[in-house]
């Protein structure tokens, strides 16, 4: 009877109110959709992969080659060590170095959204705001900070655009040196080896005085001294471009020497300008080092919570009918069992 008026109801309804009848039936959809939901609520969701450029003193980086330069050691003056960008979050965190040791340094936003498209449009736009606040920041800080640091400042500048001027200049003469040098050894292979030939030549004059009778003797010994003075000659000369080469070599040491002092200070005095610009107390202060362009990489979106708990819901939902149908057809083929017997 039972059965029969089931046939009767429509599709799933009948089915559900199957389910209340029952019970132990219910018990296991609701179970199973709880289980479903803490599986697919509370496991973590996928983090946007994110790459971006950092942009340091105007130099723009690749995230990863950026983090691999700081580990390096290739930066002296404050620099990030870890920048943590989570798109669910609230939060971007900076570890960053400055010159009297390492600031955890946070930039509030807004939050982003799951959504894909939502998501890369938030963070087209998240540079920008960060920018502002940044320039915001570093210019209410400048105008607020103690006066007298101010001629510091350009004190530095000027210096820093004199050592500019000066390693330039150096540079240039760089390259006349190692010109000098090029032309000035292109001559002594030549010298060399007319200084051998020649040096050959007195030898056979030597050799043949031996034998020689007066007037031929005479005639070799005039050429052995011609050969001579132009050995002494070629001799001076080989010395004294092997001498200018020597001096040459040495002012390009000199010179590349002095750039890399001048580099050095340059760096030294940026320094010091940073140190001025940063605020004394540095609790709220947000990073001045800028982010350029984040873009999103390999994104997968989530769905939310919501959705979540829906699709468990019906997951478990539809396990329980699945189980109603098995468990029907065994109790009617049990049923059509018994029947057989009775009639037997």
């Amino acid at each position: 009877m039972e059965g029969r008026q089931i046939e009767k109801e429509i599709g799933l309804i009948g089915l559900a109110k199957l389910m209340i009848k029952r019970r132990y039936i219910l018990l296991f959809s609701v179970v199973s959709f709880i289980s479903l939901a803490c599986v697919v609520v509370l496991v973590p969701p996928k983090i946007y992969e994110l790459s971006m450029l950092v942009d340091t003193e105007g130099t723009l980086y690749n995230l990863d080659d950026f983090i691999t330069k700081i580990k390096e050691g290739s930066f002296n003056d404050r620099v990030l060590r870890d920048i943590k960008l989570d798109p669910f979050s609230e939060k971007i965190s900076f570890t960053a170095l400055y010159p009297k040791g390492f600031k955890i340094v946070k930039i509030t936003t807004k939050k982003l959204r799951k959504d894909r498209d939502l998501g890369l449009k938030e963070l087209q736009s998240l540079y920008q705001e960060i920018y502002r606040e940044n320039e915001k920041n570093i210019d209410l800080k400048l105008s607020t900070m103690d006066r007298k640091d101010s001629p510091f400042i350009g004190s530095y500048n000027n210096m820093i655009m004199f050592n500019k001027n000066e390693i330039k200049a150096k540079e240039e003469r760089l390259l006349i040196i190692d010109e000098e040098i090029k032309v000035i050894e292109e001559r002594l292979p030549v010298l060399e080896g007319g200084y051998k030939k020649v040096s050959k030549q007195n030898e056979e004059y030597i050799m043949k005085k031996v034998d020689a009778d007066r007037g031929l003797s005479d005639k070799l010994s005039n050429l052995i001294q011609r050969n001579t003075e132009l050995l002494n000659r070629n001799y001076n000369l080989m010395e004294k471009i092997r001498s200018n080469i020597t001096s040459l070599k040495t002012e390009k040491n000199s010179i590349m020497s002095s750039i890399r002092s001048m580099n050095l200070e340059n760096e030294k005095l940026m320094i010091e300008i940073s140190k001025i610009n940063l605020p004394k107390d540095r609790a709220d202060y947000k990073s001045t080092v800028l982010l350029r362009a984040p873009y999103v990489a390999n994104v997968q979106t989530t769905l939310k919570k919501s959705i979540k708990i829906a699709v468990s819901a019906a997951i478990g939902f539809l396990l329980g009918i699945f189980f109603i149908l098995i468990l029907e057809l065994f109790s009617k083929a049990k049923s059509e069992l018994d029947n057989e017997i009775l009639e037997e």
